[in-house]
């Protein structure tokens, strides 16, 4: 993102970070499953919870500070070094041991992603599109439909 040449790119590169950060939720939760236990393990995964809904509030708010003080390309750049500090840092863990009997039900998958799309566009396209409620007091007459001659 920070060398995206235009608008376009960075956008792309915003969206393939986000799909990212959610495929590595499940990631996480088997990492903390594997290494906590008992209370400790139920800790990790409310901290894991409070700290996704923590960081998307402060993204918003570090974000549109040093946006708007330093611009946005250092601000990115900013990400490139905590990227690389969570990558050193995550060789500390203890790798996971795999399961092969469990396999990946990839018509949820495609049907989950999907369903988060198509909600997250109806949302975005609230504005635009217009929020019709049924008004369950009118009664629909044949003007209520367009006349066409042939």
């Amino acid at each position: 993102m920070t060398f995206s040449p235009n608008a376009t790119l960075m956008i792309i590169a915003q969206g393939l970070c986000g799909a990212a950060g959610a495929a590595l939720v499940p990631s996480l939760v088997a990492l903390i499953a594997e290494n906590y236990s008992g209370t400790q393990q139920a800790t990790a995964l409310g901290a894991l919870g409070s700290a996704r809904a923590g960081a998307g509030v402060a993204a918003f708010l570090i974000g549109g500070v040093l946006g708007t003080y330093i611009g946005w390309r250092p601000a990115f750049g900013i990400l490139i070094a905590l990227s690389a500090a969570v990558f050193i840092l995550s060789f500390r863990l203890k790798p996971d041991q795999g399961r092969p009997d469990v396999q990946i039900d990839v018509v949820g998958v495609v049907l989950a992603a999907a369903a988060v799309v198509l909600i997250s566009f109806g949302f975005n396209n609230l504005n635009r599109w217009g929020w019709d409620w049924p008004d369950p007091m009118r009664r629909s007459t044949c003007s209520d439909f367009p006349r066409h001659r042939f």
